[in-house]
C-alpha cells in the first residue's frame, strides 16, 4: 500500500517582487523544501491552499513542482520523498490539465479539491473526480474543505468515490472528527469487500490531530508543521505506542503555534511571516487578493515565537 508518511506539510509558496511584479521565488522554494524534510516532514503538498494555489498559474505550478523535486532528489539521493501537487480548480478541464502537467514530472499523487464556487451537485462532484482519475491515471488525494469550497461531499458520494482504486487518500478539513470516523468505518468495509487497500485518511486540521489519530488516521496534512513538524512526529509515535499521556504532553507544545498559524484563517500569510522571522525565507510577500502580514503583526509574532522557544 502506498503511504505518504505521517506528517505531510502543505508548503507555502515563496514569492518575491521583480520589477513591480510578484513572482515565484523558486530558489527559496528549493531551500524551504529541504528545510521541511530535515525538520519533521515526511512528504510535501505543493500548490495547496497554503501554497496560494488560486493565484499560482498553471505553468508556475509545474515549474514549482519540478524545482522542488529536483532539489529533494539532489539533497536526499537515498531517500524517496513524496510530492503531492494541488491541481484542483472549479473547472474540471483545467484540473485535468494541471494533473497532466504534474504527471509528466513523475510526482507521487494529485491533491484534488472539491470544486469551489461552482457549487456542483453530488453527481457533479463524483463525475469531476472520476474524470480527473480517468484522464490522468494518477493516484488522487481528495481534499474535502467545505469552508473554502462551499460544497460538502455527502457520505454516499464518498462511498462511490471509494470504489475507484486510484483514489487512495483523503485530506479531511471538514472540522468534524466524528463524521470522518463514521465515514472511515463505512469506506474501510466497502474497500475490503472490493479487495482494495484501505483509503488513507489524513487530518487536514492541525487542532484535530489527536482525535483523528485515535480512530486510525494515517497522519496529518499540516500547516503548523512548518514550525513544529518534529513535535507532531513525536505525538504520532507516542500514540502508536499506546502512550496517550506522552502524546498529549508533546501536543501541548504545539498549541500556541497552531493558534497563531490558524487563528485568523490566514494560514499562508501567518506562516510566511513566521518563517521569515525564523530566517528560513527572505520575504513574506503574497499575491493579491492575499495580503502579507504587516510589520506590527510580524514583530508581535517574533515576540511570541521567542516566548515559545523558537
Amino acid at each position: 500500500m502506498k503511504n505518504f508518511g505521517k506528517v505531510i506539510t502543505a508548503m507555502i509558496t515563496p514569492m518575491k517582487t521583480v520589477k513591480n511584479r510578484v513572482e515565484i521565488d523558486y530558489e527559496t522554494a528549493r531551500k524551504l523544501a529541504i528545510y521541511l524534510i530535515n525538520n519533521g516532514s515526511d512528504a510535501l503538498v505543493l500548490s495547496g491552499t497554503t501554497g496560494e494555489t488560486s493565484t499560482v498559474h498553471r505553468e508556475e505550478k509545474a515549474q514549482l513542482a519540478k524545482e522542488v523535486q529536483d532539489a529533494l532528489r539532489t539533497s536526499f539521493p537515498n531517500k524517496s520523498v513524496d510530492i503531492i501537487v494541488g491541481v484542483g480548480s472549479n473547472d474540471t478541464e483545467h484540473t485535468i490539465g494541471n494533473g497532466l502537467d504534474a504527471k509528466k514530472l513523475g510526482v507521487s499523487a494529485l491533491l484534488v479539491v472539491s470544486p469551489y464556487y461552482s457549487r456542483p451537485s453530488q453527481k457533479g462532484i463524483f463525475e469531476h473526480y472520476a474524470a480527473v482519475v480517468k484522464a490522468t491515471d494518477m493516484p488522487v488525494m481528495i481534499y474535502d474543505v467545505p469552508s473554502r469550497s462551499s460544497v460538502k461531499i455527502d457520505p454516499d458520494t464518498y462511498l462511490k468515490l471509494a470504489e475507484i482504486p486510484s483514489i487512495i487518500a483523503v485530506k479531511d478539513s471538514t472540522g468534524n472528527a466524528y463524521q470522518a470516523y463514521k465515514r472511515k468505518v463505512a469506506i474501510d468495509k466497502l474497500r475490503a469487500n472490493l479487495g482494495l487497500e484501505p483509503l488513507m485518511l489524513y487530518c487536514g486540521d492541525d487542532s484535530l490531530l489527536l482525535p483523528f489519530l485515535s480512530f486510525g488516521a494515517t497522519g496529518i496534512v499540516s500547516v503548523a508543521s512548518h514550525i513544529c513538524g518534529r513535535t507532531f512526529q513525536k505525538v504520532i509515535e507516542c500514540l502508536e505506542q499506546a502512550d496517550l499521556a506522552s502524546a498529549r504532553t508533546h501536543l501541548e507544545k504545539t498549541i500556541d503555534v497552531v493558534d497563531i498559524v490558524n487563528g485568523t484563517g490566514q494560514q499562508a500569510a501567518m506562516t510566511k511571516a513566521i518563517m521569515q522571522q525564523l530566517g528560513v525565507i527572505p520575504s513574506r510577500i503574497m499575491r493579491l487578493p492575499n495580503a502579507a502580514v504587516d510589520d506590527e503583526c510580524t514583530h508581535e509574532l517574533l515576540r511570541k515565537l521567542e516566548e515559545m522557544g523558537y
